[in-house]
């Protein structure tokens, strides 16, 4: 079994049932993590307890390996093995009550994101990739292969993940433009995930985290989804982001976007 393998299987058959013994709490006190009265980013007591979980749990098995959380970002991270972990995507979500906030987590290999891992824990449902391919799993059933490009809509479908677009004028202005079926969605990874399987045709936003997006990568290009920044290039150090499931809508997005940002 190769490593991107092993840590898959790790995730699924380790972690996954760890944390999700925290995933059911109903103890949901928060507080914010910044001081600033304009930013509303709330953190809850159960993203830390994940989070230090994941941690262990990676630790105890990997220990030369080293870890990049959104509540821990003060550990080591080195450029060879490394983890990426969101212990709550979502966290909005999670405190109002909807089913969409998940646990995500990737694994890299130097720069390369390999594998990924987005758990939807009141969905019961998990998606993942190892290396190779993505895959759905729902309410323990067997694990379905999904693709991005399989079906063909014609009218295409473009969702705002965030109010993010709509704050800029110029992407705005663009975004007007598009011809077909336009959804603001703040449903989070799982709008990745969707498209992952072929059930949304384009997404985009803006200012998204390192956390919320290279976990999900592995499962969207091994779907066969698109990942490139309003340039075209697969460097997302922008944090504006356009994904399409297939090469052909990806080209039209980066054509409507032209200059956007």
């Amino acid at each position: 079994m190769n490593l991107n393998k092993t840590i898959a299987n790790f995730i699924i058959k380790k972690v996954k049932p760890k944390i999700d013994k925290f995933n059911h709490s109903s103890n949901l006190k928060f507080s914010f993590k910044s001081k600033k009265k304009n930013i509303i980013d709330p953190v809850t007591k159960l993203d830390k307890k994940i989070d230090r979980e994941i941690l262990r749990l990676i630790k105890k098995k990997f220990p030369d390996h080293s870890c990049y959380s959104e509540e821990n970002r003060k550990k080591n991270f080195k450029k060879h093995l490394n983890w990426i972990i969101d212990p709550v995507d979502g966290t909005k979500s999670l405190i109002l009550g909807l089913p969409t906030w998940s646990n995500l987590i990737g694994f890299n290999i130097g720069n390369e994101p390999k594998v990924g891992f987005a758990n939807f824990p009141k969905l019961e449902m998990y998606y993942y990739s190892d290396g190779n391919n993505s895959f759905k799993v729902e309410k323990n059933k067997k694990k379905v292969k999904i693709i991005a490009g399989k079906k063909n809509f014609k009218t295409p479908s473009l969702v705002l993940n965030s109010i993010h677009p709509l704050k800029k004028k110029k992407v705005f202005k663009k975004i007007l433009k598009f011809k077909g079926l336009l959804k603001l969605s703040g449903a989070d990874a799982l709008n990745y995930c969707l498209l992952a399987e072929g059930k949304i045709d384009t997404i985009i936003d803006l200012n998204i985290k390192t956390f919320d997006i290279l976990p999900l990568l592995p499962i969207l290009r091994n779907s066969g989804a698109i990942v490139t920044n309003f340039k075209g290039v697969s460097d997302f150090k922008s944090a504006d982001i356009i994904v399409s499931r297939n090469l052909v809508l990806h080209k039209k997005m980066l054509k409507l976007l032209k200059n956007a940002v």
